[in-house]
């Protein structure tokens, strides 16, 4: 697929776009390589990895005017099992460099990740890129900036296992007894992020207790 060439000075793309281009590029020769990458991509946008990253949000739903909402990936989850998901997602070029390096694959080839990002959401999000169904995408109001580094998959993933203890969704007992299997694929990381993680807040725990 060499229009994958069209898309180098795109800053973002609909994930159907991702999954069919990028899918290819990753394994051509299999046919389920597009429904593989999407699976996993919308795993990373329910446990909330695709939230922030450098300046802004990391994706983005395309509502029916063909104006893009910033949701988090927790409030989008029911969303993003819809069977039309893909052609309403947008992601963002820095998003896509992120998951490519968390997951340890190769980036689309037609980006090349750049030193600094200091390009603005507005700059960013210029309705060049061909709008969900129907239509273009208009830019987004410009969001306050965020300070600060990007939170790596493991703090990332700590954070996560802290929020799921602290609200009941999750009991340490249970945290303790998964296997790194389900543990992995459950927070959408690999299994040695998914082990440092689960160490990090198990010691946390244990020393709150040793505080009261």
């Amino acid at each position: 697929m060499r229009m994958s060439v069209l898309f180098r000075q795109q800053r973002h793309l609909t994930l159907a776009q991702l999954e069919r281009v990028w899918g290819h590029e990753l394994h051509p020769k299999d046919p389920d390589a597009a429904s593989h990458l999407s699976h996993i991509l919308k795993l990373d946008i329910v446990n909330g990895l695709l939230d922030s990253v450098g300046e802004g949000p990391g994706f983005y739903i395309v509502t029916g005017g063909g104006i893009p909402a910033s949701i988090s990936g927790r409030n989008a989850a029911e969303f993003v099992q819809g069977k039309l998901a893909s052609q309403y997602i947008v992601v963002m070029k820095e998003a896509v460099l992120d998951f490519a390096r968390r997951r340890e694959i190769s980036p689309p080839s037609w980006w090349i990740e750049e030193a600094s990002h200091s390009t603005s959401l507005a700059a960013r999000f210029d309705g060049t890129t061909p709008g969900a169904a129907e239509g273009t995408i208009s830019p987004p109001p410009t969001p306050p900036k965020r300070r600060g580094r990007r939170p790596t998959a493991l703090t990332a993933t700590i954070s996560k296992m802290r929020e799921d203890i602290q609200s009941g969704r999750t009991s340490l007992a249970e945290l303790r007894d998964m296997t790194e299997k389900a543990l992995a694929s459950q927070c959408a990381v690999s299994r040695d992020t998914a082990r440092k993680a689960r160490e990090a807040i198990l010691a946390e725990m244990a020393q709150a207790r040793k505080a009261q």
